[in-house]
């Protein structure tokens, strides 16, 4: 789920080490938007939801889904479906996780233009996170008139 303000125009992003990205010679602490694996009985708009306040501390007022997408049909089943998220970037930002889960989550405020910029800079080099980010920006006057 792809956080995002439609009147400050900005998204939140989280940044996790992962030790995939490390193995393959990449930056090990990635750009991302809020995700999670569905627990018994969750929807996915619930799991985002869930997901949102564990991860960011971020309550999602309304949501889109944006794409149902298939990972890696070569090698696996797993899907995502993706939304997303109209929250209030005002207060956002700081360290979050699940201490459980071993989760340690910077969530930063960026201004779309930023996040935008971001991409064309090759720092956003997780998949989901390049999706949510180019729907964005194929609807984001659409998506700002609908939450005006």
């Amino acid at each position: 789920m792809l956080p995002y303000d439609p009147l400050r125009d900005e998204v939140v992003l989280i940044r996790q080490f992962r030790a995939g990205a490390y193995v393959a010679g990449r930056h090990p602490w990635t750009w991302e938007i809020v995700a999670g694996i569905l627990e018994d009985d969750e929807s996915p708009e619930q799991l985002i939801r869930r997901e949102a306040v564990e991860e960011a501390a971020l309550e999602i007022r309304d949501a889109i889904p944006m794409h149902n997408v298939v990972l890696s049909p070569g090698a696996c089943s797993e899907t995502c479906a993706m939304f997303l998220g109209r929250v209030d970037s005002a207060k956002a930002g700081g360290v979050y996780g699940v201490e459980s889960e071993g989760e340690n989550i910077l969530v930063k405020v960026v201004p779309y233009s930023e996040a935008r910029a971001m991409l064309d800079r090759d720092e956003i080099d997780n998949a989901i996170g390049v999706i949510a980010l180019q729907w964005l920006a194929l609807h984001r006057d659409e998506v700002r008139k609908r939450w005006a």
